[in-house]
């Protein structure tokens, strides 16, 4: 079609991730589809998302200076779950996994995309583990060369001052053996427990 508005609006939604220009498009005339009424109430819930901003102690999202983990006082603060985005935060509070406070790194050591030490927010993590007389951090990134890498980092740094821990990588329950890569394979071997 040749509307601006709505071209517009079909460039902006292919921009998201995991939406091409066809879904995009079929987003578009669907919320087109919908009343008036309904239409204002989506641009007002996304326009509201201005209001979102970061908690200044763990980085995940809030509407206040601390998020609901960090101002509740109940919440074991020893022990801080390092994580690399936000979706992993709300993958363990959904699955109430983790009864602590978390800090989000924003991102992992990437050299290929431009990503150091210097663009992760160390100083900050600093902050928090002295601030929370932590004991132990818990790595729960992401099982890649990368996260791997960002653990190796974390764990040289703050191994003499606190125990540091990574997650259990593995075999999943129920896969196929023969159809896991070498490395989860590998990491398998390796974190094997005495039964």
């Amino acid at each position: 079609m040749n509307i601006k508005d709505i071209d517009e609006l079909v460039s902006l939604f292919s921009e998201l991730p995991g939406i091409g220009e066809k879904s995009a498009e079929r987003i578009v005339y669907a919320i087109l589809n919908k009343d008036s009424e309904t239409r204002a109430n989506m641009a007002n819930n996304i326009k509201s998302l201005d209001k979102i901003k970061n908690c200044q102690d763990c980085n995940n999202l809030t509407l206040e200076d601390l998020c609901y983990v960090c101002s509740d006082e109940d919440r074991e603060s020893k022990i801080l779950c390092i994580v690399d985005d936000i979706k992993n935060l709300i993958l363990f509070e959904r699955n109430k996994l983790f009864p602590g406070k978390y800090f989000i790194l924003n991102g992992l050591i990437n050299p290929l995309q431009g990503i150091d030490i210097n663009d992760l927010n160390l100083s900050d993590l600093d902050n928090i583990i002295a601030k929370n007389e932590c004991t132990e951090l818990i790595l729960a990134l992401k099982p890649s060369i990368e996260g791997e890498t960002t653990s190796l980092y974390l764990s040289k740094k703050y191994n003499d001052k606190l125990k540091v821990t990574k997650m259990a990588q593995g075999i999943p329950l129920g896969a196929e053996i023969e159809y896991l890569d070498p490395i989860t394979l590998n990491q398998a071997f390796q974190d094997r427990k005495e039964i």
